[in-house]
């Protein structure tokens, strides 16, 4: 009947409510959802944005469940951090947008709902020609700075390195300390760029 009978989380306000209508930040019937799969497998997991007390923001979280009798019982986490796999294939895309047509691909990169900020993933470009930030996912403040003069918290010249890398490749990656916009917090950062006509082109994630 969709009835929450317990919860040892921030969901302890909703035991004895009915929540199979519920939605999340982004309207995904999560609820609905997992007693769906759980009437054709006994396991399953699902995918939805929640409050996380920690950051307090809302975060991407999976959550397992497995069915007892009449009953869901269920633990998820939350996954702050994007694996490698995703921002490969988030730079793949932003270099095709790039290549397809360079003015709209950069006001999609600075747009908050341009299909490129997925949590703690995001899109960045310099101009090679004149080493200014066109783009920057979270801090659109940085466009049109000198990209050159950026350095982490170890005073790593970060930009600066990355077109050096370019001057003999069209591609490369970097380490460095950077703050992730999801944790809030300074950790490493591995980013990968490309070379697209004048651009540097970049997408990174966060390892701690």
């Amino acid at each position: 009947d969709g009835v929450m009978l317990a919860s040892g989380g921030s969901s302890a306000a909703l035991i004895g409510r009915k929540v199979m209508n519920m939605r999340d930040a982004f309207g995904t019937p999560f609820f609905y959802d997992m007693l769906e799969k759980a009437k054709t497998s006994d396991t399953g997991t699902i995918e939805y944005r929640w409050l996380n007390r920690l950051h307090h923001k809302a975060e991407r979280k999976v959550t397992y469940f497995q069915k007892v009798g009449e009953r869901l019982l269920a633990v998820g986490y939350y996954v702050p951090r994007a694996s490698p796999e995703q921002a490969v294939a988030m730079l793949e895309r932003a270099v095709a947008a790039v290549q397809a047509d360079p003015d709209r691909a950069v006001a999609a990169f600075n747009d908050l709902h341009g299909g490129f900020i997925e949590d703690d993933l995001y899109v960045f470009t310099v101009g090679l020609d004149d080493g200014k930030f066109r783009a920057h996912g979270v801090s659109p403040r940085l466009v049109g700075t000198n990209a050159y003069t950026l350095t982490d918290r170890n005073g790593t010249p970060i930009v600066r390195l990355m077109v050096d890398a370019l001057r003999d490749s069209d591609r490369g990656e970097l380490e460095y300390a950077w703050r992730n916009p999801v944790t809030r917090q300074t950790e490493n950062k591995h980013t990968m760029f490309r070379k697209v006509g004048d651009q540097l082109v970049g997408v990174g994630y966060y390892t701690r």
